[in-house]
This record gives C-alpha cells, structure tokens and sequence, in this order.
C-alpha cells in the first residue's frame, strides 16, 4: 500500500508477480476530481468522504491487526497451549505465565530474543552432528546404498501469535520437516511444494527399498497386521509437481486427558493448499478411539 512503485500501466499492472497480496488502490479523492490545487477540508467533510491518505493510513492498521502476533479473537480456548512448563526452569521462574495470564501473554523482548537464539544455536548443533553421521557413512563406503530419511515429530512455535513450544494443532506446530535421500534418485535435490504427512514415510520407505506394495489401511485396522495410511513420495520425487497427488494432509492432537488410558478432547486438523481447519472434538479412547464427531467442543 502507499506508493512503494508507480501504480498501474507504468508497472505492469502494479508489479503483481511481486506481492503476496495484491497491490492496495485508494480512489481519487474529490479534491484531485474537482481540479482544485489549494483547498482546506473541514473535519466533517473528511468523514463523510475520506481522503486518500486516510483510507491508506486505514488500510496499514487493519493490516497491522491482521499480522500482529496475537490470538485471533474468538479463538475456542481449548486450542491454546499455555507453555506453563517453559517455567519450570530455574532462570525462566520470573515470568511464571500461569499469574499473568494465558491467551496472548508476551515475554519481554530481551528474552524472547535469547529463547530463539539458543533454539537456531540447537538447529545449528544438530545439523553439525548430523553431518559427522553422514560423513562416516561416505567412509564406510554405504552412501549410494543407503536411504536416509530425516524428520522431526513436530514443529515449534517461537512467539508466533504468542504461541510457544509444539502442542498445538497451529500451522508452526504442524509443519515439520521431512526429507529423504534416496541414492540414484534424489542425487541433485527435489524439493516439491505438495502436502506430504508423516503416514507416507512408511510406504515411501517401503517402495524405496524395492520392497512389496503395502496394502491401504481399511477404517478398522485393529486386526491388520501390516497396511499403511499414507502414500509414497517416490512419485514426487521424479514429478514433484505433479498433479495425480492429495489434496489436504491431516492431524491432530490431544488434550485435557491422555487418550491411551480415558477419553479427551482431540483437536482434527486438515490442510489444505489454501486453508487449515480444526475442530476440537470429544474422543472415546480405548478399545476404539473413536471421535464423537457431533460433540464439538470448538473450531
């Protein structure tokens, strides 16, 4: 929004390919129509027809509203993780969330600061581990035979929308990496930007290896010994853009109670290229762990 480049014709119809969200046009106001040079507009008459400059100043603050890093309004509290345990450690007691205050509570800057430096100081240690596990495999020889697959169980929010750590059914908490070397095959690097779950690294792991297809999971797989519910990537892996592929990737996560012992409430994700949704729903645990899907407790 503003005149960040030459609106219109003189940029390609305002530089689109360079914008997430289109560019923000605010209509000539009636001083430019009237073709008046000097003129003083009272209070009242802005109002009732705002001026460029304000409806421009008005576009920003609802954008501000839009991206600052707060819960949206609304939002079913059983979706919130309240991070009380970060303060169990000794030099984070100070700022003990469970006196003030759960949904969008904040911790000072200086210490949201040293948070995420020592998470990218991890990041940065085990990719350096990593490397040395790689490294022996090249000196044993074993690298053009073996498939290795790196993944983590979750992802993990660093203050976004005043959200930390993973138990959440939040995109940050929900998208995790997942990437796999398979020799002969992924030797350049592949990247797609298809949905992928972590119910298709088994049978990508299978397919790799030259093993039998596994058979689809029926909605009962109680008593199915072997049987999967995802979908190899080794298609993405020659076609990563290919079209004949899923349309959302799904998850979930439990709360208020442990679901191998009792019932919970356990929150459904689905996503898709566009969107994400969740529903919060009750959930009978043993022996069926079955959603009762028309007990909603929020979306």
């Amino acid at each position: 929004m503003g005149k960040v480049f030459h609106p219109g014709i003189k940029s390609g119809g305002d530089d689109p390919v360079s914008w997430t969200d289109p560019y923000t046009h605010a209509p000539d106001d009636y001083i430019k129509v009237d073709n008046v040079l000097i003129e003083a507009v009272s209070e009242e008459r802005a109002k009732a027809r705002p001026l460029q400059d304000q409806l421009l100043a008005e576009y920003a603050i609802q954008a501000l509203k839009q991206v600052a890093p707060k819960a949206k309004s609304g939002m079913p509290a059983i979706a919130w993780h309240n991070f009380v345990n970060l303060t169990r450690y000794k030099d984070m007691q100070p700022y003990n969330v469970t006196h003030t205050g759960h949904i969008n509570f904040t911790f000072p800057d200086q210490i949201t600061l040293e948070m995420r430096q020592a998470y990218y100081s991890c990041i940065s240690y085990i990719d350096y581990e990593l490397g040395r596990v790689i490294a022996e495999l090249d000196n044993q020889g074993l690298t053009n035979n073996t498939i290795i697959s790196f993944w983590g169980d979750h992802g993990w929010q660093l203050g976004e929308h005043s959200e930390w750590q993973k138990e959440t059914n939040f995109e940050d908490a929900t998208h995790a990496p997942m990437m796999i070397h398979v020799p002969g095959v992924t030797d350049h690097g592949v990247v797609t930007e298809k949905l992928t779950e972590y119910v298709d690294l088994y049978p990508t792991l299978v397919e790799a290896a030259g093993l039998p297809k596994l058979d689809m999971c029926p909605p009962n797989s109680q008593n199915v010994s072997l049987c999967t519910e995802g979908t190899s990537m080794v298609p993405l892996m020659t076609n990563p853009t290919t079209d004949d592929w899923k349309t959302a990737a799904f998850s979930e996560y439990a709360k208020k109670s442990n679901v191998i012992d009792g019932d919970a409430v356990m929150g459904f994700s689905m996503r898709t290229e566009e969107y994400r949704y969740t529903e919060w729903i009750n959930f009978k645990a043993m022996p069926l762990y079955k959603p009762m899907w028309d007990e909603l407790q929020g979306s």
